[in-house]
C-alpha cells in the first residue's frame, strides 16, 4: 500500500524517481537523512488526518464523499477535497503521510505522529483560560502536547525490548524526537469563536493563543524538539462561511473581505512573530520557522491567476454544505467548504515556502537531493 500511495505524480518530480526513493526508504529505514526523520503535528481540522473520526465516529462530513475525492478518490479523514498542508510538507521532506495518534489499526508511527484534532483550540478551557469558548472538542493544544509526552515515554520504554530498532517501522527511532520536525497550526477556532460567539474580548483571545503556543514550544523543547514550523492565522475575514454569517452593513475591503476581522488577525500575527522571535533567541539550538499563511491567502485572493484559481470564485466555496455537493473543479477554488482549503491551495503554499523560500522565515533551503523537488 505504501508504494502504491507514493507512485502518484504530485506534479513535483519524476514519477519513477519518487517510487524508487520511497522503495529505498522502505528497504533501508535506518539510513541517515539530511532532513527531519519524523514529523509531529499539533493543531485542528487544518491538520487533522483522522483523529476526530476515531474519537467521534460517524459524526463528521469528512467521512463522506466528496471529501477526499480529488486525490484519494474516497473520504480520507481530511477536511479537504484532497491533501492538507502537512501532507505536502511531509512528502516534500521525504516522509510518508503522518498517521493520526488515535488510529487503532495498522498505525505506522516510524515517521512521526499527528496529534491534531478537528475543533481543537489553543485556549485551554480546562485550565482557567479566559477565552470562554463553548462547543469545542476536549483536545486543546495542551492535551495534544501531553499526549506527545506520553507517546514518547511509551516509545522509550519499548526501546530495550525491540528485537531490532532499525527494522521497526511502527515506532520512531531513538533519535527521531531530537531530529523531528514539530508542526503547529492552531488558533483559527479560537478566533472564529471569539468573532461569532463574542465569548471574550478579542485581546483576551489573542493573549491566550499566544500563551498556549509559547508554552507548547517550551515543553516540546524540553522533550528534545529543536526544529519547529508554526503557521500564523489565515484571514478568516475572507472565509466564505464567515462572509455568509455577516450582514451587508459590515465594513469590507476592496477584496470584499471583512476589515475588522482581518485587522484583529493581523494584530495577532504580528504578536505571534515577536513571540517566536523571543523564543528563538532563548531556546538554544532551536530553529523556529513561521509560515505566513495569512499573506499567501491574501495574495492568492488578489492574484488568483498566478495559481490557476478562478478570479470569480476567490471568496466562494467549492463544497456546498446545504446540498453536500461539490463543484466540478476544486483546483480553481481557494476554499473547499467555506472554512478549509482545497488540495490545490495547500499544494501551492508548500511549493512557495519550500522551493521559492517565500512566506516562511527562516527559509528551509532545501538541496537538490530533496525527495519532493519541484520540476
Amino acid at each position: 500500500m505504501a508504494m502504491a500511495l507514493f507512485s502518484y505524480n504530485f506534479g513535483w518530480g519524476n514519477r519513477e524517481t519518487i517510487m524508487l526513493l520511497w522503495m529505498v526508504t522502505l528497504i533501508l529505514p535506518c539510513t541517515a537523512a539530511a532532513g527531519p526523520s519524523a514529523m509531529f503535528v499539533f493543531g485542528d481540522s487544518y491538520s487533522d488526518t483522522g483523529n476526530v473520526e476515531e474519537a467521534f465516529p460517524f459524526r463528521s462530513l469528512s467521512e463522506k464523499l466528496p471529501f477526499g475525492s480529488t486525490y484519494f478518490g474516497a473520504p480520507a479523514a481530511r477536511f479537504s477535497d484532497g491533501r492538507l498542508i502537512v501532507d505536502f510538507l511531509a512528502f516534500a521532506l521525504g516522509l510518508p503521510f503522518i498517521d493520526p495518534y488515535f488510529k487503532n489499526i495498522e498505525a505506522q508511527y516510524g515517521h512521526g505522529v499527528n496529534f491534531a484534532v478537528t475543533g481543537a483550540t489553543a485556549c485551554d478551557i480546562y485550565d482557567g483560560d479566559t477565552c470562554n469558548i463553548t462547543g469545542v472538542v476536549p483536545f486543546p493544544l495542551r492535551f495534544q502536547t501531553d499526549q506527545f509526552k506520553k507517546f514518547k515515554l511509551n516509545v522509550n520504554a519499548t526501546t530495550g525490548r525491540r528485537a531490532s530498532g532499525c527494522l521497526d517501522l511502527k515506532l520512531p527511532s531513538a533519535d527521531a524526537f531530537g531530529r523531528g520536525l514539530y508542526f503547529i497550526f492552531i488558533g483559527v477556532n479560537d478566533m472564529i469563536s471569539g468573532f461569532v460567539q463574542l465569548s471574550a474580548p478579542m485581546d483576551s483571545v489573542k493573549r491566550e493563543i499566544l500563551r498556549a503556543i509559547s508554552k507548547a514550544i517550551k515543553e516540546l523543547y524540553a522533550e528534545e524538539a529543536r526544529e519547529f514550523v508554526v503557521l500564523n492565522i489565515p484571514p478568516a475575514g475572507c472565509f466564505p462561511e464567515l462572509l455568509n454569517l455577516t450582514g451587508s452593513s459590515i465594513r469590507k475591503d476592496s477584496s470584499n473581505c471583512l476589515i475588522t476581522h482581518n485587522q484583529v488577525i493581523r494584530e495577532y500575527n504580528a504578536q505571534l512573530h515577536k513571540s517566536l522571535q523571543y523564543l528563538q533567541k532563548h531556546l538554544r539550538g532551536a530553529t523556529i520557522r513561521i509560515v505566513d499563511i495569512y499573506q499567501f491567502t491574501i495574495d492568492a485572493i488578489t492574484h488568483p491567476e498566478d495559481y490557476g484559481f478562478d478570479k470569480t470564485r476567490t471568496l466562494s466555496a467549492c463544497f456546498d454544505k446545504s446540498t453536500e455537493k461539490a463543484c466540478s473543479r476544486p483546483d480553481k477554488y481557494i476554499s473547499w467548504d467555506g472554512l478549509h482549503f482545497t488540495d490545490a491551495f495547500c499544494n501551492h503554499l508548500v511549493k512557495q515556502m519550500l522551493f521559492y523560500n517565500k512566506y516562511v522565515l527562516p527559509p528551509f533551503n532545501l538541496t537538490g537531493d530533496s525527495v519532493g523537488k519541484i520540476e
